[in-house]
């Protein structure tokens, strides 16, 4: 069910799951559906249709206004609509948002008339058709009710019971046709809100005394318009009643200014103070403080909250240093002055990033040069260095002065943004930077910085009486009359409501300076009919605006809190008014210029209140015709600007969702969805996704089916695969199954779409370590395939190959991997056939091929240059190579190809390439005997793997921090590491690395003499090794035995061991760990007294150990000779 809360929905067996809560209930009746039937006895297509023309309407009308239809079903006369605001989710004006629905409802019926009327007389006359339009009723109560779920375990359904409830049905069965009533307790809520008038008592069932409700007319109240005189009356320059809060943010800031940077969480409701707060700390830091501070601002809008980056784009506009006319005529010749201007501030403020400036253009809505690096960084990795460079940009502003940094109305900051503030605020501990953060309490926002030790929250509450009654005398820069202060009750403490009621009772004449010049009421207070809440005070003050100023206003808030003269006078029907208005507007205090765009053509409104309340004046039809011209004219203004126009994608998507133009509404939110998706930012993206979802019901029917419906399948598949970069595997699963439920199998265009489909679903099961599953989903995919769809099997071939490989078959993934390659081939895709042969070069390795593994290697290493693939895969290849060649003992080719590697991953910032590198590099170090800096790097590549959720890689690193541990003698700590790395491979399913660990544990257990749990694990590892195909691992195994049979005197077994390993390192072309046998023969023979072979072997191992440089074997080398008085 639409809204209902996560407690509701779990699968659970409790059904006592329900509260008490206070929600508004509406009935809505309508009849005149059963003589429809009978005239369409003969067609029920069409009564389904008359029937959907309502209620299709009637749900939407109840979903604008964040409600539920909570059941639809029969009463007395035809059927009747349940919906319900304030539960499950509740909202501050919810008989409001009911009472507009209701209003709404009635305008809906109208057209669904139309609707029923034409559908009819297509059976009847149309003089017949239109006696049988449907009738509707309403009745609507607030009122506490029990809202939970009811029902068995097996079936169950949300509702709400009780008397608040039986009210609201009680008032339809009153109510005539289209007249809503609403009972007492809703009235008195919004009766100054909308236009109420009285009805005569009802005596109800069920209720022992006559119920007086009211009859709904209207969307607001008649009352004169008159000119706002306060500005010049009011005294608005003292902050009273904050001045604990502000001596708080005062040591907040004096901590900040001097490197001890802080966080500044302002929280409260709308009208609380949170702006004037954060203001009159800016002030006195502009008029006390002697170090110099740069100001960096933002108003975040709520209409910005789906465009990536639009919270942190003025802040970081206004730190480079830039105008804004060069940023919106960056297409003509301003293009390389900004660019020069940006890459000087880039290079003054964090150097060390400097090579990623490019990417700033995704923040700042421009085009800059990219380069070969920037072109070479996947989706993720520029994301996360274009959010590191932003923040090294704010740091080092804040290293040459300090910096204060104020997002306002955060709470509609986009996610994007969002990621940046919460990193920034973790990194400036010892920077001079102070980052203000404002912003509501509802609705909830994600809160990280709160955890931090920089920072403070610091929620506003009302004012006390006393210091309520200080503000009015402030405000009046005297004392008021004593019969106002009893306005202060209804005022609750709210700083904007005491101004603006004041402000109502000075422009309407009520509160005046007398002859000696002191204030006095002119009426007494209950003869004046003063608004009950600070909404209603500013439609009080939106009502005594002339005719044109109100337009104007009215207009401007469909764009939005911000808005810009160019739209502005594109949208307006008045602009031969529109200059002179917007003087007007700004002298009374209703706009004002944004000066963040310092050019006098873009406006704010004075407070969001004012913005919000005259958007919600407007009638629904005028709104829906506003937001359609609003999308338009920026339509027309970015026609010839590309870049502009990709900026303004989400704000055109919106303006045509609530405009209801639902084609346009629907492509610009697929657009700007796939935007946002290469721009990384992953969260709006999936926001616009949806929304264009929920829009395809409203669509009409297409001209073209196949086109409609491929773009739906790309809307999930694009879902899919961005909740899968984001490890949400349920919904990704979900959302890849919904693209394939749209395609048809009999349908061969989608062949390959499918085939992708289940590949895709088989790859978030691989990531999961679900083989089973993800290998169904494979199968499923490649029995699809067909001669045309040869390059979606390559790729279906390459994810088995991967999971094969991750189990440890080794001949089952290299056969996949040619087939793979082969596939790739055929249709020339030089970029599949790269990722096939470094799989193959790697599988190679493992079987022990490695001269084939290098020649291998080399070949997709050419191949992915010659492909121009991303930067990610080739650190990946020469990763693989390094591998190869520390393996065969090629220690300083290695060294060269992970130095390369790890170049590459720095610079591009590679999460994952970073540990795995620095992972390999402390193998060549261990092996040259640098066991300390082999171990600091082994957990530094362990933490690394953690924070990425590699298990398989975090198991790794654990598994070699064993090895260091064994080759320093602390064999005990050792074989605790190898368990661990051991349970960890077991529990992702990756029983090919199981058998290095074992034979690592079988050594740390022979260190220990504890010779027969060695010589378990040892067996354990080569039985395992061979069943794998592991050839390398089966010689080293088989070398260990021979050292556990050495130890028990066995010297008939370890001879018989050691040259079984000699024989397959030797083919392995593995020089180091044959060197080791080498050395293990030698013992072997001094045992058996025979010095002649001891000599023989003791100075092969010591040849391959001196080429290789690995000086803690050659240590032992030089003392087995000392012992068996050999001489080398």
């Amino acid at each position: 069910m639409r809204g209902l809360p996560r407690r509701f929905l779990e699968n659970t067996t409790d059904t006592d799951i329900g509260e008490f809560r206070p929600v508004t209930v509406l009935f809505a009746n309508f009849h005149n559906f059963s003589r429809i039937l009978e005239v369409l006895s003969h067609a029920p297509e069409q009564a389904t249709r008359v029937l959907n023309a309502y209620y299709r309407r009637a749900q939407a009308v109840v979903h604008r206004y964040d409600g539920i239809v909570n059941k639809v079903d029969m009463a007395t006369y035809g059927d009747k609509l349940m919906a319900l605001f304030g539960a499950p989710a509740a909202h501050e004006d919810d008989p409001l948002r009911a009472a507009y629905c209701a209003l709404d409802l009635e305008k809906a019926l109208i057209d669904a008339n139309s609707e029923i009327v034409e559908i009819l007389s297509a059976v009847v006359p149309p003089e017949a058709a239109s006696t049988l339009a449907m009738r509707q009723r309403i009745g609507i109560n607030t009122g506490t009710v029990f809202a939970g779920r009811v029902g068995g375990a097996q079936r169950y359904e949300y509702t709400v019971m009780g008397s608040a409830v039986n009210l609201s049905a009680r008032l339809m069965a009153k109510a005539t046709d289209s007249i809503i009533l609403v009972s007492p307790a809703t009235r008195a809520i919004v009766q100054n809100q909308i236009a109420v008038d009285d009805h005569p008592p009802l005596h109800l069932k069920g209720w022992p005394h006559p119920i007086a409700p009211g009859i709904v007319r209207d969307y607001a109240p008649s009352s004169q318009i008159i000119q706002n005189r306060t500005a010049s009356v009011l005294n608005l320059s003292t902050m009273i009643g904050r001045e604990v809060e502000l001596e708080l943010l005062r040591h907040a800031a004096s901590l900040a200014i001097q490197g001890a940077g802080r966080v500044l969480a302002i929280v409260g409701e709308a009208g609380i103070g949170k702006s004037r707060l954060s203001s009159e700390l800016l002030r006195e830091l502009i008029i006390h403080e002697e170090r110099d501070i740069v100001f960096y601002t933002n108003e975040c809008q709520s209409y910005e909250h789906r465009t990536p980056y639009m919270a942190i784009r003025a802040p970081l506009r206004q730190l480079l240093d830039l105008q804004p006319q060069q940023t919106r005529q960056i297409e003509t010749q301003h293009a390389e002055l900004m660019q020069q201007t940006i890459e000087a501030a880039v290079t003054r403020y964090a150097p060390e990033l400097v090579r990623f400036t490019s990417l700033l253009g995704d923040v700042l809505g421009v085009v800059v040069q990219e380069t070969p690096l920037t072109r070479g960084l996947t989706l993720e990795q520029r994301r996360d260095r274009l959010q590191e460079l932003v923040i090294a940009l704010f740091l080092g502003a804040a290293r040459s002065h300090a910096v204060v940094l104020l997002l306002e109305d955060v709470q509609w900051a986009d996610a994007s943004s969002m990621e940046v503030v919460s990193q920034l605020c973790r990194a400036i501990s010892t920077t001079p930077l102070l980052l203000l953060l404002n912003y509501r309490p509802a609705p909830p926002i994600d809160e990280p910085w709160c955890d931090l030790a920089t920072c403070q929250r610091i929620e506003l509450k009302e004012l006390s009486p006393e210091r309520g009654r200080e503000l009015l005398a402030t405000l009046l820069n005297d004392t008021p009359p004593p019969a106002i202060t009893t306005l202060l009750d209804r005022t609750q403490g709210n700083p904007f409501y005491i101004e603006e009621l004041i402000r109502t009772l000075v422009e309407s004449g009520v509160l005046a300076r007398d002859m000696t010049g002191y204030w006095h009421l002119t009426r007494p207070l209950d003869q004046i009919d003063l608004p009950r809440s600070i909404e209603g005070v500013v439609v009080a003050r939106l009502d005594r605006l002339t005719e044109a100023q109100y337009n104007t206003v009215q207009v401007a808030s469909v764009i939005g809190r911000r808005f810009q003269h160019p739209v502005l006078e594109g949208v307006t029907d008045r602009i031969d008014y529109l200059e002179r208005t917007l003087t007007e507007l700004i002298a009374v205090e209703i706009a004002m210029h944004d000066l963040q765009e310092q050019d006098d053509r873009t406006y704010l409104f004075r407070h969001a209140l004012l913005r919000d309340v005259a958007y919600e004046s407007i009638l629904y039809a005028r709104r829906r015709e506003l937001h359609q011209r609003v999308s338009a004219r920026l339509e027309m203004l970015t026609a010839d600007q590309p870049q502009r126009r990709l900026d303004v994608l989400g704000l055109i998507a919106r303006h045509y969702l609530l405009a209801e133009v639902w084609p346009q509404a629907f492509e610009y939110h697929m657009t700007a969805g796939i935007q946002a998706q290469q721009r990384y930012a992953n969260r709006e993206a999936l926001t616009l996704f949806g929304t264009a979802l929920e829009i395809v019901p409203r669509l009409p029917l297409p001209t073209d089916p196949a086109a409609r419906f491929s773009q739906l399948i790309d809307i999930h598949e694009r879902r899919g695969t961005i909740h899968a970069l984001l490890g949400e595997t349920d919904d990704a699963v979900a959302a890849y199954i919904d693209a394939l439920e749209l395609l048809d199998l009999r349908d061969e265009t989608h062949r390959e779409t499918r085939i992708r489909l289940h590949r895709l679903l088989a790859s978030v099961e691989e990531q999961s370590s679900k083989f089973d599953t993800a290998f169904s989903w494979l199968e499923q995919g490649m029995a699809l395939a067909t001669a045309t769809t040869q390059a979606e099997l390559a790729r279906c071939y390459l994810l088995g190959c991967k999971i094969y490989y991750r189990q440890g078959e080794l001949e089952q993934a290299l056969q996949w991997a040619n087939q793979s390659f082969a596939l790739a081939e055929q249709v020339a895709n030089v970029l599949d056939q790269a990722h096939a042969l470094r799989l193959i070069g790697v599988i190679q390795s493992d079987q022990g091929d490695m001269a084939s593994s290098i020649q291998t290697l080399e070949q997709a290493r050419e191949l992915w240059n010659m492909a121009e693939g991303d930067l990610n895969g080739l650190s990946r290849i020469l990763n693989d190579m390094g591998a190869v060649y520390d393996q065969t003992g090629r220690w300083t080719e290695a060294v060269v190809c992970y130095e390369q590697a790890l170049e590459i991953s720095e610079n591009i910032g590679d999460a994952v390439g970073i540990p795995y590198t620095s992972n390999n590099l402390g193998f060549v170090l261990m092996g040259q005997g640098e066991l300390q800096r082999a171990y600091d790097l082994f957990l530094y590549s362990g933490e690394r793997f953690n924070q990425i959720g590699s298990a398989w890689g975090a198991a790794n690193t654990i598994s070699n921090r064993g090895e260091v541990l064994l080759l320093h003698g602390k064999s005990q700590k050792a074989l605790e590491l190898f368990q661990q790395s051991i349970t960890i491979f077991e529990d992702i399913k990756s029983r090919g690395f199981i058998a290095e660990s074992l034979r690592r544990a079988a050594e740390a257990y022979l260190a220990m003499r504890q010779l027969e749990q060695a010589y378990e694990q040892a067996y354990q590892s080569l039985s395992i090794a061979e069943e794998m195909g592991q050839t390398l691992e089966c010689g080293i195994a088989e070398r260990v035995l021979g050292q556990i049979a050495l130890e028990q005197a066995d010297t008939t077994a370890a001879l018989q061991h050691l040259t079984q390993s000699y024989n397959i390192l030797k083919d392995a072309d593995a020089p180091y760990e044959l060197a080791k046998v080498h050395y293990w023969l030698a013992r072997l023979w001094l045992q058996m007294n025979n010095h002649e072979q001891a000599t023989t072997e003791l100075r092969n191992a010591k040849e391959t150990f001196t080429k290789l440089g690995a000086q803690r074997d050659l240590e032992q080398v030089h003392l087995l000779a000392a012992e068996g008085q050999i001489e080398l």
